[in-house]
């Protein structure tokens, strides 16, 4: 089950076999910007993410594989079940593989867009 913002048209989240396919949508994303990926595999009750175990897959570990270089991203962190990247350019792709095709994988992403804080 994929967790996608009815309002949201700056990316298209889609499933593909063994994973999930993130990239530029329709109304783009305007450089400088932040994307954060959060995966967990689906639960029957409450929220998949607050019930991530890392037994389960750790995006930084095979046989979870993320597409490099990935297009128009440049990943700054890959923890557990997260992965953070600036957006580059407003047409950005990035394809993550190797989940167990059994069960149902939640995916939440969250953009910031604007100036980037500047401490000087």
């Amino acid at each position: 089950t994929l967790d996608l913002p009815s309002r949201e048209t700056k990316f298209e989240l889609e499933q593909i076999v063994g994973g999930f396919q993130l990239k530029a949508g329709k109304a783009k994303l305007k450089p400088p910007a932040k994307i954060e990926v959060l995966v967990a595999y689906d639960v029957r009750k409450g929220n998949p993410l607050k019930k991530y175990d890392s037994s389960d897959f750790r995006l930084d570990q095979m046989p979870i594989k993320i597409k490099k270089p990935s297009k128009g991203l440049i990943l700054t962190r890959i923890h557990q079940n997260s992965i953070t990247a600036d957006v580059t350019k407003d047409d950005f792709e990035l394809l993550v593989t190797g989940f167990d095709q059994n069960r149902d994988l939640y995916v939440k992403v969250i953009v910031s867009e604007g100036e980037y804080d500047k401490k000087i």
